[in-house]
């Protein structure tokens, strides 16, 4: 746990910027592009239009090239210089190679020459206002065509185009406002998130009830991303951040879940198994103690054992991360969008955490109960942890396949209802045929059922040729 823990947390250190984006994202070879385009243009005849649209394509092409090459991943410029110089560029080939028009010719180099200058000047703010102009003047053209159109499926269709346009008018006025140029950063992913998700909704803005129920699990993923990416611009905070001591505390439960499962299955396979397959149960029984007490004594230390290592993988990602990190990010908690609210919440870190963590223990104390049940039946070490591993390992296989498929009469499996992690904060079950009442009524039953069998199998247990 130890090693792994650093490890991790080494590769996030390593591997992510300040901005928390990964380092090593390959950029564009330019240069081996404009070798090509080159190559390509080497071989056109000249005197064939179609080979001379070709060639000016591909001076074009390799002119935008030339620009991208100069800047970094992240810069606006490296991003949209195909969207915002690419045309200029083309008519000037166009105007040079096909039209062979000297005044056009001129007059294209002069607007080309003015918009590079606010190209290299790092002027976006010039950019993103040309673009609002054009999306206000479409979206004004768009309205007098739905006035003018009688046809019912043909002005649906223009008002679905117009939303579109629409939510492109918000996230120009959101760059605007909140000053977001087109780059790599957090704030510009946050925003092209919620541009999607705007778009995305619209889909859903006139089922209402008529949703079906896999349309309601994406409408409420749409919803908590929408909320939480305009958080995200509007107090610029980069809470996906995965460099961070906070995104490493709020996932450890997922991470290190695996070793969690492994100290309790190792546990039981000591206290139960190994007991009875060297034959020292005996000695334990003769004790002046129930039977009952017994089995109790051992089921609590399984308990115990489980929360110290959630414990210790606290403390060691609090001391490793904090090392690493820094502690700062603590201080921001965790940002949800809560569906019983319906709103955007902060919660502290450490209360997330344990929210999670018990979200979990219904999972645990069934492997727990089912290793104990199996210790006993089997008497040796071998079978409770493998079986346990790999019930543990195949149930969301089996899970997916129940889901997938559509298996109603699988609503009762265990598997499908130990793991409370989809209802918290007002969320639903992935799978329609249940929710969170049903859920802890089925965990008891299977709790109730294994406990009981677990504790009847051990007080009957015959001893006498272990």
């Amino acid at each position: 746990m130890l090693l792994f823990c650093l490890l991790n947390n080494v590769l996030y250190k390593n591997d992510y910027d300040e901005e928390g984006n990964y380092k090593y994202e390959t950029k564009v070879n330019f240069d081996k592009r404009i070798d090509k385009l080159d190559k390509k243009n080497k071989n056109y005849d000249l005197s064939k239009e179609s080979d001379l649209y070709a060639y000016v394509s591909n001076n074009s092409e390799i002119e935008i090239a030339q620009i991208q090459k100069k800047y970094s991943n992240n810069d606006w410029r490296y991003l949209k210089a195909n969207d915002y110089l690419y045309d200029y560029i083309y008519d000037i080939n166009y105007y040079k190679h096909i039209e062979k028009n000297s005044f056009l010719l001129e007059n294209s180099i002069t607007k080309y020459k003015f918009r590079l200058e606010k190209f290299q000047s790092n002027d976006w703010k010039y950019f993103i206002k040309l673009e609002k102009d054009e999306i206000s003047k479409n979206i004004n053209d768009y309205d007098k065509l739905i006035d003018s159109t009688s046809s019912a499926d043909e002005k649906d269709k223009l008002i679905r185009e117009k939303r579109i346009l629409s939510n492109q008018l918000i996230i120009i006025n959101y760059r605007i406002k909140e000053n977001i140029p087109y780059n790599n950063t957090y704030l510009n992913t946050a925003l092209t998130g919620y541009y999607n998700n705007l778009n995305d909704l619209a889909h859903y803005k006139n089922l209402d009830n008529e949703m079906n129920y896999n349309q309601k699990l994406e409408y409420n993923k749409l919803i908590s991303n929408l909320n939480t990416n305009r958080y995200i611009i509007e107090k610029k905070v980069n809470i996906h951040k995965q460099n961070t001591l906070n995104y490493q505390l709020r996932t450890i439960v997922d991470d290190y879940e695996l070793f969690i499962i492994i100290a309790i299955l190792m546990t039981v396979s000591i206290l139960v198994g190994e007991e009875f397959s060297r034959g020292t149960i005996k000695l334990l029984l003769i004790k002046p103690y129930s039977r009952i007490k017994i089995l109790l004594a051992k089921y609590i230390t399984c308990f115990l054992m489980m929360l110290l290592t959630i414990v210790f993988l606290i403390l060691l990602q609090l001391v490793i991360g904090g090392i690493l990190f820094g502690f700062d990010s603590i201080n921001l908690g965790m940002i949800i969008y809560d569906f019983n609210i319906e709103k955007i919440r902060s919660i502290n870190i450490f209360v997330y955490m344990i929210i999670r963590i018990l979200a979990k223990v219904p999972m645990l104390i069934i492997i727990i109960n089912l290793s104990f049940l199996l210790g006993i039946v089997l008497n040796n070490i071998i079978g409770p942890f493998s079986i346990g591993m790999i019930i543990y390992t195949f149930s969301e296989v089996i899970n997916n396949i129940i889901i997938t498929y559509n298996l109603s009469f699988m609503k009762y499996f265990i598997t499908l209802n130990w793991n409370f992690k989809d209802y918290l904060f007002g969320g639903i079950s992935t799978f329609k045929y249940l929710d969170i009442k049903k859920s802890i009524l089925i965990f008891i039953i299977y709790d109730i059922i294994l406990l009981g069998i677990m504790f009847i199998s051990f007080k009957r247990k015959n001893i006498k040729n272990i």
